[in-house]
């Protein structure tokens, strides 16, 4: 009776550590991509490296048919945004998106939001930004977005008056104060 039970019990501590590890495989096997893509990783790749310079890329013409061009130096710093009608985090981000343009108030001729994606999904951010910010079909111009070699959307720069970035996030919620009158950006505290 002893010998049968101590065999049950070395069964269940066995059978119990087959299921501990059953479990932990399967734990490391959903929490991977996640590691992998970059979602909890902590060495995270910023959309666009600092210190890279934008380029005038000359006239665009925005969702109004009006013709508009980056800024220039003299102009103090400005706001460059990539998003598309497809992604959900972008259209997620627009509430904290126009808050920040609200209280920054910055002019809409500093801000622009390059956006993908079909036409009829524009008007929504037309909606929610345009009176904050230059909205630009992305899909009708040259790809600003290509050239500066952005790969995630949403994509939120701050753009000093020399024309490099000098803040590059994709979280609307993590954009900076702006010092207008030093044209410098300002980490919130």
């Amino acid at each position: 009776m002893l010998l049968t039970m101590v065999i049950l019990a070395l069964f269940a501590a066995c059978a119990s550590c087959l299921l501990s590890v059953a479990v932990a495989l399967r734990v490391k096997k959903a929490i991977d991509p996640l590691i992998e893509e970059g979602a909890f990783k902590p060495t995270r790749r910023l959309p666009v490296s600092l210190g890279t310079k934008i380029s005038t890329y000359g006239e665009f013409t925005d969702m109004r048919g009006e013709k508009i061009s980056f800024p220039t130096e003299s102009d103090g710093p400005w706001i460059l945004a990539f998003q598309s009608t497809s992604c959900s985090g972008c259209k997620s981000q627009l509430p904290f998106y126009k808050d920040y343009l609200s209280q920054l108030d910055l002019p809409r001729e500093r801000v622009f939001s390059f956006i993908s994606g079909d036409s009829a999904g524009l008007s929504e951010f037309a909606d929610e930004i345009g009176e904050f910010a230059t909205i630009v079909a992305a899909d009708d111009t040259v790809d600003v977005g290509t050239d500066l070699g952005v790969t995630t959307w949403p994509s939120y720069l701050v753009v000093a008056p020399d024309g490099s970035v000098v803040f590059s996030s994709e979280s609307a919620a993590a954009l900076p104060e702006l010092d207008l009158e030093m044209g410098e950006s300002a980490a919130v505290s």
